[in-house]
């Protein structure tokens, strides 16, 4: 039998490629940004799209970022809702997602 830290140095490494792709709007903001994960073999592994909404004064209001698994399956989501007064952002988890 192999000890588990033998075994880690002798099997291959896993290797990933990600591309990232931004998608602005008319203001030059970022409207999504998507992030794919592909293994070696260019197979999606995971996706991560984050969609950007602002405040008239161009803040940053909320960002929606959902996770998707290879398959593109939903595998979490989140809200983070900022302030323009600059006060700590508060993340949100829509509740059916939190069984996940």
């Amino acid at each position: 039998m192999i000890c588990p830290h033998c075994k880690k140095e002798i099997e291959p490494v896993e290797e990933f490629n990600s591309t990232v792709t931004i998608i602005k709007n008319k203001d030059g903001n970022m409207k999504t940004y998507t992030e794919e994960t592909r293994d070696t073999d260019n197979i999606l592994v995971s996706k991560r799209v984050d969609e950007y909404t602002y405040f008239k004064t161009g803040v940053i209001d909320t960002i929606n970022q959902k996770v998707y698994d290879g398959e593109g399956g939903l595998r979490s989501e989140k809200d983070i809702q900022h302030f323009e007064d600059g006060s700590q952002p508060t993340m949100t988890v829509p509740s059916a997602l939190e069984q996940i």
